[in-house]
C-alpha cells in the first residue's frame, strides 16, 4: 500500500480518524483525516474534489444593506483592537472576509481595507455596500500574485479552509511591507476540546477543514520566512466565543432530532462552564491567534 503522506513535511501518516459532515449535514459521505507523527499536521486525505459545493448560501447569508450588517459587527470589534496594538493604520487585505464584519470595521477605524474572498455574493456586497475592494477568486495564491504589499494581511479562521497553505505562507510574508503584520486564526488540535470530542469535535468541520495546523508548527514555519512571533494566544476573545460554542455543538452533533440535540447542547453548556478554567491557561482554548512581524 502507497503511504500517506504529509502535505507539510512529507512523512508517512497514519489514520487518525474519521468523519462526517456533522454541522451542515449537506453529505453523508465518511471523510478521513490523517496525522504526520513528525510534525503533528492533522489532514484530509484524499481532499474533496469540489469543496465550494459544501458551502451554501446557508454557509454566509449575506446581508442586503449596511444597516443589515451592523448588528452582527460587535463581536469583530475585538480584531481591530487587536491589531491598533501593533499597528495604528496602513494598506490591510483580509483573506476570506465572508461578508465583510470585520473588514467594515477596520475600514471604520481608518485601515485602507482590500480583500480576496471566493464567494461571488460576498464580494458583490463587499464592494456595493461596503465600499472596499473585494477580488473574487478561490484560488488565493493566483489572486495574491497579482495584487502589491500590505501593512497587514490577515486570515481569521481560513488557513484550515486552504488546500495547500505551505505553498501559500510564503506568499503572505512576501506581500508584506518591512515591519508588516500577518495574522493567522485557526482552531487548535492541542485544544481540550479536541482531545475530548476527536471526529465530532465541532471545528473538525468536515469537509470544509482539509488541515487542523498545530500553531507551534505554523508558528515554526511563518518564521522560517523572516518573521517573528509577536503575539499566541487562545485567551482572545474569540477563543471565549469559540469554547462555548465549540461544547454545545460538538455535543449536539451526536445527533439529528430536534428535542435530543436541545438537550445535548444543555450538557454541552454545563461541560463548557466545568472545564473553561483549563480551557483558558496553557494553550487548551479551542483556537489560536498568531501574530506575526516581517523582519
Amino acid at each position: 500500500m502507497v503511504p500517506i503522506l504529509c502535505p507539510q513535511c512529507h512523512s508517512a501518516a497514519s489514520l487518525a480518524f474519521t468523519t462526517k459532515d456533522y454541522n451542515r449535514r449537506i453529505t453523508d459521505e465518511t471523510f478521513s483525516y490523517y496525522q504526520c507523527p513528525n510534525c503533528g499536521l492533522i489532514f484530509q486525505w484524499p481532499i474533496v474534489a469540489d469543496l465550494g459545493k459544501f458551502y451554501t448560501d446557508l454557509y454566509y447569508r449575506v446581508p442586503k444593506t449596511v444597516e443589515e450588517l451592523l448588528p452582527r459587527t460587535a463581536p469583530e470589534q475585538y480584531k481591530v483592537d487587536m491589531i491598533k496594538k501593533y499597528k495604528s493604520g496602513g494598506k490591510l487585505l483580509d483573506i476570506g472576509p465572508s461578508i465583510g464584519l470585520f473588514v467594515y470595521l477596520a475600514k471604520q477605524a481608518g485601515y485602507d481595507t482590500e480583500v480576496i474572498e471566493m464567494d461571488k455574493a460576498c464580494c458583490e456586497f463587499i464592494e456595493s455596500q461596503l465600499k472596499i475592494k473585494a477580488y473574487n477568486s478561490s484560488d488565493i495564491e493566483t489572486a495574491l500574485s497579482q495584487l502589491g504589499t500590505y501593512d497587514i494581511i490577515s486570515m481569521w479562521q481560513v488557513i484550515e479552509h486552504v488546500p495547500n497553505p505551505w505553498e501559500l505562507l510564503p506568499l503572505l510574508v512576501e506581500h508584506l511591507n518591512p515591519g508588516g503584520i500577518l495574522i493567522l486564526a485557526a482552531p487548535n488540535p492541542n485544544s481540550l476540546q479536541f482531545r475530548l470530542f476527536k471526529s465530532h469535535w465541532v471545528h473538525v468541520d468536515a469537509p470544509r477543514h482539509v488541515e487542523l495546523i498545530p500553531y507551534e508548527l505554523l508558528s515554526k514555519v511563518v518564521q522560517s520566512y523572516g518573521s517573528k512571533l509577536l503575539l499566541q494566544t487562545t485567551s482572545d476573545d474569540a477563543s471565549w466565543i469559540h469554547n462555548r460554542y465549540g461544547f454545545l455543538y460538538s455535543m449536539a452533533g451526536f445527533s439529528t432530532n430536534s428535542r435530543i440535540r436541545t438537550l445535548l447542547k444543555i450538557l454541552g453548556f454545563g461541560l463548557y462552564k466545568l472545564l473553561s478554567p483549563i480551557e483558558n491557561r496553557d494553550m487548551n482554548g479551542c483556537c489560536y491567534t498568531l501574530f506575526f512581524q516581517k523582519a
